[in-house]
């Protein structure tokens, strides 16, 4: 049976925190390590998406894949993970600590080879949450079309495709951290 790829998207530049957030921690734990072991109930292989020059930082956390082309977002390394990779991936940005890996159970649970994705909505707003997020190896295709026309969002990439959702039970879990008051310790 094909099991996915766990990708931990860490290739921001963490403007807004004014530190590497993946290496701050969170109850203890770095956070990129949090984004690592939520994958390990459900992916035999765990990638870490980041850019070329925090390979050194990142390389203790597992294997790594860098964008072949910078500025993309996060768009471009779940697509540089699609194409590399060749297997159906789950998502999971370094910034959400409190999401745990039964979340990524369930989206591997509901994927279909019907959609391109399964991801996550809040029931409130209807938002996406298309980093948390089942990815069938068949969406590199249309994910280099939208890329190629200079398409950045993850939302409207996600809204003109066959998406699968799962209502968002919890909030809170969701949140992520773009400031250190964020962090809540």
């Amino acid at each position: 049976m094909i099991q996915p790829a766990g990708i931990v998207l860490a290739g921001g530049r963490s403007r807004r925190m004014g530190t590497d957030k993946a290496l701050m921690t969170f109850e203890g734990v770095p956070m990129i390590q949090l984004a690592v072991n939520r994958f390990e109930p459900v992916c035999q292989d765990i990638w870490i998406s980041c850019r070329k020059e925090s390979a050194s930082l990142y390389q203790p956390f597992g294997q790594l894949l860098f964008d072949e082309t910078e500025d993309l977002g996060p768009l471009g390394g779940i697509y540089r993970a699609l194409i590399q990779l060749r297997q159906p991936i789950l998502v999971t940005p370094v910034d959400t600590p409190r999401i745990g890996s039964d979340h990524y159970e369930r989206l591997w649970e509901a994927s279909d080879q019907g959609k391109d994705t399964v991801c996550y909505a809040h029931a409130d707003s209807h938002m996406l949450e298309g980093l948390v997020s089942c990815w069938s190896a068949g969406a590199a295709h249309t994910l280099a079309e939208y890329l190629t026309a200079g398409k950045r969002s993850v939302q409207e990439f996600l809204r003109e495709r066959k998406v699968r959702v799962i209502s968002v039970e919890n909030e809170e879990e969701f949140v992520n951290v773009n400031r250190l008051e964020d962090l809540g310790e």
